[in-house]
């Protein structure tokens, strides 16, 4: 099993931590162009005051950190299903699998609080005040408006960082190049890729949660592709590539074991038996030598009290682990 196996050796509760700080990091690295993009694809002039650029960077952190962690959490969890408590390699389809599925999963956060940090950069005000205000507006409804396309993209997103990224990896493995260089080669061609599937999704997701005005999924992607045709699904796309491949990086670079962090070990219970057996065998054999050297040692210093033939401190312990072979007894010569 490779390094890339990692999510099936730490617990579930270390899986999502790591996945939460990763989210925050990336987010926080990241939100100058999650802005432009946003701002492109809404066609809102774009500001360069980084009051406004960074205005709904908490939301977006804590956006980021929640969804990232529940897809490390969620294909943990199936992985595990998978492998049936013994860690191994997985096939493509099952690494794709558990990545889609667990970045569906994370599309129902990842609806409110992208709604509530697009809201915000637009319209400014607090994330409680941004909450209240949506949900006055439509109810509870309209806290979840735009799902079907952020579901979708999430889906596509973790399949690329978490099926396709480590398998370009290999490849660079395979080919003996450095370990940063495979991360970074594996971050931009997945990410290039997974920007490319996933930006008419982000696009219609972006112009559904910016304009509460504006209809549902279908009759979005229609006044699009009207009004520019299918250029018009791929405004942003620039920013949002860039964006993706520093995302993958980050978190193909945290999606492995830190040094010092403790992963929970799954027992072959069948090997962990052999091994116990193996061990009683050996503490019997060495028992064993011990008190048959005793024995020895008694017949050849009966009736003696010189010192020289009495056992000599330690030499019992010495028996016990084998480094002392067992003294032939003497033959009676006819007298004490």
């Amino acid at each position: 099993m490779d390094r890339y196996a990692v999510l099936q050796r730490l617990t579930d509760a270390q899986n999502a931590l790591l996945g939460v700080a990763a989210g925050a990091i990336e987010a926080a690295s990241t939100q100058p162009l999650t802005y432009t993009k946003n701002c492109i694809q809404q066609k809102v002039r774009v500001s360069l005051d980084p009051r406004i650029m960074y205005r709904g960077t908490p939301a977006s952190m804590l956006a980021d950190g929640t969804l990232i962690g529940a897809q490390f959490w969620v294909c943990g969890f199936l992985q595990k299903l998978i492998v049936k408590g013994n860690p191994r390699d997985l096939t493509f389809a099952e690494e794709v699998g558990s990545a889609y599925l667990a970045g569906f999963a994370s599309g129902v956060p990842c609806t409110v609080l992208e709604l509530t940090m697009i809201q915000q950069q637009r319209f400014g005000g607090t994330l409680p005040g941004t909450l209240r205000r949506l949900y006055e507006r439509n109810g509870l409804s309209g806290l979840f408006r735009g799902f079907v396309p952020a579901s979708q993209r999430e889906a596509f997103f973790a399949v690329g960082y978490l099926g396709l990224s480590p398998r370009v990896e290999r490849v660079c493995d395979s080919l003996e190049m450095s370990p940063t260089a495979g991360v970074a080669a594996g971050s931009i061609a997945s990410g290039v890729l997974c920007a490319a599937l996933t930006h008419p999704f982000d696009t219609c997701k972006s112009i559904i949660q910016g304009d509460l005005e504006c209809g549902g999924l279908t009759s979005t992607a229609r006044a699009l592709y009207a009004e520019n045709g299918i250029q018009g699904f791929f405004r942003g796309y620039p920013a949002r590539a860039a964006m993706i491949c520093c995302c993958f990086f980050i978190f193909n670079v945290g999606a492995r074991r830190p040094r010092g962090l403790p992963h929970r070990r799954i027992v072959d219970t069948r090997r962990l038996h052999l091994a116990t057996s193996d061990r009683r065998r050996a503490c019997a054999a060495r028992r064993s030598m011990a008190r048959r050297w005793r024995g020895g040692v008694a017949a050849t210093t009966r009736g003696r009290s010189d010192s020289r033939y009495r056992p000599r401190a330690g030499d019992e312990a010495a028996a016990r682990r084998g480094a002392l072979p067992r003294p032939a007894p003497r033959q009676a010569t006819g007298g004490r």
